[in-house]
């Protein structure tokens, strides 16, 4: 989740706002600062300039800005940059040992400034630091209009510092140059994001003597430093620039390039008439950049920061914690719901096979009952024990319906029933055989005429 910003730059006639969502210009606004509001950087007229953002906001296209934190720069030439080399030492030290030398290197008292820093490079003993200074009236005045205006300040930097993220990223030096504001230019030599120098000249509007400039720039760099190798030259400003891109080829390097928009690769809806607003672009791409706000509110807003990214981490941790919950919940309902559709069959399946063995049960105690009523119907000598019926009974299976067994005085039995078909009859007759209390019975041809439904009558003897 990306904190929602806007970004801000002025001088002394000209204010510029930019709305950046991810890599997208969302919204541009500018206007002309009227006369008497800023003097020499600082604005003198907190009120009118705060009502002048505001408008801006309202009056930004294609849609108003509606966001409340703003990363804002103040004038380039209002910042004294400076390159040092200190020993190496642990970070914590490295303010102290930057303040104990400061006061030498600017042209103002440490009670009069603001400074930051930043580790840009090193060597096998040393650190290369970059400081960036401003004196404490224009930053305060910048912060006062804004807290007038009802917004909040995320960063207050400088122009070079957002060009250097936006144009100067890789390990190869490249100079950047700046005719975005008017009779005005910015030299910058960046390298791996970071600014490496900086320098602000006046120029009329024919721009008179830009080669000279830049040039003069680049010799005084390489003088300094006599290992760096200038990679390309960038300038950017008003399209009639590109008349003297083959003039800027032949006199400072073959490498530059005038009001390429596809070197501003990291904004994916670059447009010409955008190129104006480069002071902008890059200055929300870091949040880690040289802020010159006062200390004790820097360290808050670092504060912020770091409880923000907490935050958003909480935030992200959260909606992954309800997505694993709903797709937990997902697998755990579609596992019941096929638990549910199992206990149903399953009771569907216990009903069914309950309902066949009670029919089986039921024939079982029908034909139990059928054989009862024939040793009912008997009339029984004293002699005769119902064993002996139920034994002729026992060896009937289910497919024998015996309807009468009778003994006579003589003691000649009859059997009367009716087989599923003849095998079974002639089942039941080789079982009757193998009984010990009467004697073998041989069937009538007449009882194996029939396949199925025979009806037969069956006599012997009880031994």
């Amino acid at each position: 989740m990306k904190r929602n910003f806007f970004t801000l730059t002025y001088t002394n006639s000209v204010l510029r706002l930019v709305k950046i969502t991810g890599k997208n210009i969302d919204s541009v606004s500018s206007a002309n600062i009227p006369a008497g509001i800023i003097n020499d950087g600082k604005i003198e007229r907190l009120k009118m300039f705060a009502e002048l953002v505001n408008e801006l906001r309202i009056k930004a296209k294609p849609k108003r800005i509606t966001a409340s934190e703003v990363i804002t720069a103040i004038p380039e030439e209002k910042v004294f940059l400076k390159i040092i080399e200190i020993p190496k030492m642990p970070i914590e030290k490295v303010n102290s040992a930057i303040t104990y030398q400061l006061e030498s290197l600017i042209p103002f008292k440490l009670k009069e400034i603001y400074f930051n820093w930043k580790i840009i490079g090193s060597k096998s003993d040393k650190l290369i630091i970059l400081i960036a200074v401003c004196e404490k009236k224009i930053v305060d005045s910048l912060f006062e209009a804004l807290i007038l205006a009802k917004l909040k300040p995320l960063i207050i930097t400088f122009p070079s510092a957002g060009l250097a993220n936006l144009l100067g990223q890789g390990n190869q030096l490249s100079v950047i140059v700046d005719l975005s504001r008017k009779n005005n230019i910015s030299l910058i030599v960046a390298k791996n994001g970071n600014v490496h120098f900086s320098t602000s000249r006046h120029i009329d509007d024919t721009y008179k003597g830009l080669e000279r400039i830049i040039q003069d720039t680049i010799n005084y760099y390489k003088q300094k430093y006599v290992n760096e190798n200038i990679f390309k030259v960038m300038v950017f400003g008003p399209p009639e620039l590109e008349q003297i891109e083959e003039r800027l080829k032949k006199t400072v390097s073959e490498n530059t390039k005038v009001g390429d928009a596809e070197d501003i690769k990291i904004i994916r809806n670059i447009k010409p008439e955008y190129i104006v607003y480069i002071d902008n672009l890059g200055l929300g791409l870091s949040l880690e950049a040289l802020s010159l706000l006062p200390p004790e509110i820097r360290e808050n807003a670092k504060n912020e920061g770091i409880n923000y990214r907490l935050s958003t981490i909480l935030n992200y941790f959260i909606l992954l914690l309800i997505f694993i919950i709903i797709i937990y919940g997902f697998v755990w309902g579609k596992i019941y719901y096929d638990i549910l559709n199992v206990s149903k069959d399953y009771s569907q399946l216990q009903e069914t096979e309950t309902t066949f063995q009670q029919e089986q049960l039921e024939s079982k105690i029908n034909q139990f009952n059928q054989k009862i009523e024939i040793i009912k119907s008997v009339p029984l000598a004293a002699s005769i024990k119902p064993s002996f019926f139920q034994e002729i009974i026992s060896v009937a299976n289910e497919n024998i319906t015996l309807k009468e067994i009778a003994v006579e005085e003589n003691k000649n039995v009859k059997i009367k029933g009716i087989a599923k078909n003849r095998n079974d009859l002639i089942i039941f007759k080789d079982k009757l055989n193998s009984l010990d209390t009467i004697n073998p019975i041989t069937l009538p041809i007449t009882a194996l005429e029939k396949k199925e439904e025979v009806e037969f009558e069956l006599t012997t003897s009880k031994k």
